[in-house]
């Protein structure tokens, strides 16, 4: 039971630093963390408008992990059933975060590209 209070403990800490880290511009495009989905890796701007979309999401994901971590903490014997609510919420929460990603994603290529069409100067 505390391996599993600890696991999401941090879990959830971990989420919400690298999310906020990614949406700050901190951290740019690598193979550890953030939303690795095409779309949103495509380049530096697709990657931080696509984070700063998530953020809030990703935030909620976190939350979802620490409360459950809270919950297990004052109810082990609740272990079972926390954990899949914890999961299904975290899940949930980090599905809306990659589809809320990708659209910003796709914007701000769209607006990358069609700046370079519009002044082909500046490219």
């Amino acid at each position: 039971m505390l391996i599993s209070v600890i696991t999401l403990a941090i879990a959830g800490l971990l989420i919400s630093t690298s999310a906020e880290l990614a949406a700050r511009g901190i951290v740019g495009p690598n193979a550890a963390v953030g939303i690795r989905i095409p779309s949103v890796s495509a380049s530096m701007a697709a990657w931080q408008a696509g984070h700063r979309a998530a953020r809030w999401w990703m935030h909620v994901a976190a939350v979802a992990f620490v409360a459950t971590a809270v919950w297990v903490a004052l109810d082990p014997e609740a272990l079972s059933v926390a954990v899949g609510v914890g999961a299904i919420a975290g899940l949930v929460a980090v599905t809306v975060a990659a589809v809320v990603a990708h659209r910003a994603a796709v914007r701000a290529t769209a607006d990358v590209s069609r700046d370079a069409a519009s002044n082909p100067a500046a490219s």
